[in-house]
């Protein structure tokens, strides 16, 4: 035993285990457990496995489960492991119940310093690069950037840094899947009660429990420091009243957006620049101006939540993922 244990610390020693050095670094309380916890997952498939005699020893959501009867891995990579650590910390019951109740939730300290770092940096390079592009339509200011889930730019690269931050909103809709099981696990109510429910919460909480991620996110860029109070007027993500929202490809459709999951990358924002989310409640009960500060996450029900970006005067940076509505029980999308 001790011959295996000095073995898998020397294979460790030989290895790059700097993504594990993480003990000493300043994290968000509520990134602390998911980066340890990822890191614990990086270094197990490092050193080849449980050390012996740690045979218990788990990792919840990461690459490596390993249990006193039986040793298996995990379909995630150590990146991946991290990002569904962060959603999962993220996405609270609490944080479900707001957005059940009120259309929307905001998230703060969910993001380590360094993943916001460098998802700003890269954005930065993807604007300087002349990557952005308006969209051309009336009443908004911005550029974008599409992402695809399924061909992320290489760690290496100019725009790597925006994989860390593209990974753990993709990794959303599996936390609010379970978390929403959860709560109509342990409520009075049943699944098929809440599918029949008609209050605006019950519907959120029935698409809630059968999200799934995006193809595509998209990165946008506000030319407040260049172009005085660049703004997005007021709207709904999945708009009935919108004559294009079947049109595209399914998942890519606005009929197919259930929840807008939103990461602001604006490091020192101020109130004076302004640009806030303007989020419109429900039943003329007014609006909420929520500032989009460094490392906030805003999710939203697109069906319920009208918003605007109000005029800003600074550079402003979103990161986008529109999370899908999943097939109901009669194979449509609801």
């Amino acid at each position: 035993a001790a011959a295996a244990a000095a073995a898998a610390a020397a294979a460790c020693a030989a290895a790059d285990v700097a993504a594990t050095h993480v003990c000493s670094k300043a994290l968000p309380a509520n990134a602390r457990k998911p980066v340890l916890r990822a890191a614990l997952a990086a270094w197990l498939e490092q050193a080849g496995g449980v050390p012996p005699g740690n045979e218990t020893l788990s990792v919840s959501g990461g690459e490596t489960r390993v249990s006193s009867s039986s040793t298996r891995k995990e379909k995630r990579t150590a990146s991946q492991a991290l990002a569904f650590e962060l959603a999962s910390a993220a996405v609270t019951p609490t944080a479900v119940n707001d957005l059940c109740r009120d259309g929307f939730v905001v998230l703060d300290d969910v993001f380590p310093p360094e993943t916001l770092l460098a998802a700003r940096a890269s954005a930065e390079h993807l604007l300087a690069d002349g990557k952005m592009r308006h969209v051309g339509q009336e009443g908004r200011d911005d550029a974008v950037a599409v992402l695809d889930a399924e061909n992320m730019p290489s760690s290496a690269s100019r725009y790597g840094g925006l994989v860390g931050a593209a990974e753990a909103l993709l990794a959303f809709p599996e936390a609010l899947r379970k978390r929403s099981a959860e709560k109509v696990g342990t409520s009075s109510t049943s699944s098929e009660r809440v599918k029949k429910t008609a209050s605006s919460s019950a519907r959120t909480l029935n698409r809630l429990l059968r999200v799934q991620p995006p193809s595509r996110l998209m990165l946008a860029h506000y030319p407040g420091d260049t172009t005085r109070g660049a703004r997005y007027v007021p709207h709904l993500d999945n708009d009935p009243d919108d004559p294009l929202r079947n049109e595209g490809e399914p998942g890519l459709r606005g009929r197919d957006r259930a929840v807008t999951a939103i990461l602001y990358l604006n490091q020192n924002w101020e109130e004076k620049d302004g640009g806030c989310l303007r989020v419109t409640l429900e039943n003329n009960k007014g609006e909420v101006d929520i500032a989009p500060a460094w490392g906030r996450v805003v999710l939203f029900d697109c069906c319920r939540i009208v918003h605007e970006v109000r005029p800003t005067d600074a550079k402003r940076w979103a990161l986008t993922a529109w999370i899908v509505d999943g097939p109901a029980d009669d194979g449509e999308v609801a």
